[in-house]
């Protein structure tokens, strides 16, 4: 496991139980990856015009992360690629939960998904929590249903 070191020079890099100086360790890597005959030498991997150029952090459109199908939960919109309606979601926020909880609770979600589902359930408030009421009277009714039934 390699770990930079903070006790000790800022050109060493702890390597199991052995601390190595980063232009060794460079060689080292150089050769177990067979980085010459890519005609790249161990200067040129110190360099810094042959680091990542490119921003790790890349862009969502977030209209494609919610998404309504007619064949799909009635209609209802739900997070694209999962099963979960954006009802779900708004319905545990609603209980207090927060994005984080969610996910934490639902680990086939992203913190990005939550939150998209979230900001559908603000922008279309009345529409969800319609639906919410709705299936909440459904549920009281086969709950009346299911007692009427079991006294008998």
């Amino acid at each position: 496991m390699l770990t930079e070191s903070g006790d000790r020079n800022a050109n060493l890099v702890h390597v199991r139980t052995k601390y190595i100086a980063v232009p060794d360790l460079v060689r080292y890597v150089f050769k177990a990856t067979n980085l010459g005959k890519q005609g790249l030498g161990v200067p040129q991997l110190l360099r810094k015009r042959y680091r990542r150029k490119t921003p790790l952090v890349t862009s969502i459109d977030i209209g494609t992360l919610i998404t309504k199908d007619p064949k799909l939960h009635g209609g209802r919109p739900i997070i694209a690629g999962t099963g979960s309606s954006v009802r779900r979601i708004a319905a545990l926020y609603k209980q207090g939960y927060s994005a984080e909880e969610i996910a934490a609770d639902k680990p086939h979600l992203t913190l990005v998904q939550i939150y998209a589902a979230l900001t559908y359930y603000h922008a279309n408030r009345e529409e969800i929590d319609t639906d919410l009421a709705e299936e909440q009277a459904e549920y009281e009714r086969l709950v009346a249903l299911h007692k009427a039934a079991t006294k008998k």
